[in-house]
C-alpha cells in the first residue's frame, strides 16, 4: 500500500465492506478483500490519525482482529475499525457500516486519578459542579455510558450520590461519553 499522504474524506466503500463482511466473515472473504481494507477502510483512518496526532496526540488504530479466544462468538474480524487518542482524556472515533460514532471521557483511568474522582463525586460541593459539567454533552446529543458502572458504591463512599442520573454505583465511575451518526448523515452531499 502507498503511503497515504492528507486526510480527504472517509469512503463511501468502507461500509459497504462492512456489509459485506457482516454476511460473509471468513477468513476467505477477509484474504480477497484485505487490499479493499487497506485502502477503503485503514488508509482514510490513518491519513487522519496523522493530522490529529498534532492536537490530541498518538492515534492508536485498532485492528480488525476480534479476539476469539474466550467468546462462544468465533466471527474472526471485527464489523468496524475504530481508533483512539488518549492523553489525559480518551477521544474516540468508529466506523461500521451503520454509521460513525464519536466518543470520549475517562477511560482506563490510573489508580490515582480514580481515587480524586471518587472524592470528588463523595464531596457535595464538587459533585453539584460535576453533575452540571456532565449536562452539558447530554443537552449537545451525546449519550453517558455506563458500561463500566460499579454493582455497588466503594468502599468508603456514600451510596445516595445522584449523579447526572447515576446513583452511587455508577456516579463512583469516571464515564465516557458517545454520538452516533448514520451513515445517510455522515455520506450526505450536504456534510463538509
Amino acid at each position: 500500500m502507498d503511503l497515504v499522504v492528507g486526510f480527504e474524506r472517509l469512503d463511501r466503500d468502507a461500509v459497504s465492506s462492512y456489509a459485506e463482511l457482516r454476511t460473509d466473515n471468513t477468513k476467505t472473504w477477509w484474504t480477497a478483500n484485505k487490499a479493499r481494507y487497506d485502502t477503503a477502510v485503514r488508509g482514510p483512518f490513518e491519513a487522519l490519525g496523522a493530522e490529529l496526532e498534532p492536537e490530541f496526540g498518538a492515534v492508536k488504530i485498532f485492528r480488525p482482529y476480534r479476539d476469539v479466544r474466550f467468546s462462544a462468538d468465533k466471527t474472526p474480524y471485527k464489523l468496524h475499525i475504530g481508533m483512539v487518542t488518549q492523553v489525559t482524556v480518551a477521544h474516540y472515533l468508529q466506523l461500521s457500516e451503520e454509521g460513525l460514532m464519536v466518543g470520549g471521557g475517562m477511560y482506563d483511568v490510573p489508580p490515582t486519578a480514580l481515587a480524586r474522582f471518587r472524592e470528588a463525586v463523595d464531596d457535595p460541593r464538587s459533585a453539584e459542579d460535576l453533575e452540571s459539567l456532565l449536562g452539558e454533552p447530554s443537552s449537545a446529543g451525546f449519550e453517558l455510558s455506563r458500561d463500566d458502572a460499579l454493582k455497588t458504591s466503594p468502599r468508603g463512599y456514600r451510596a445516595e450520590v445522584n449523579l447526572h442520573g447515576c446513583t452511587g454505583d455508577a456516579a463512583s465511575t469516571p464515564t465516557t461519553v458517545a454520538q452516533g451518526r448514520t451513515v445517510h448523515e455522515v455520506t450526505s452531499p450536504d456534510v463538509t
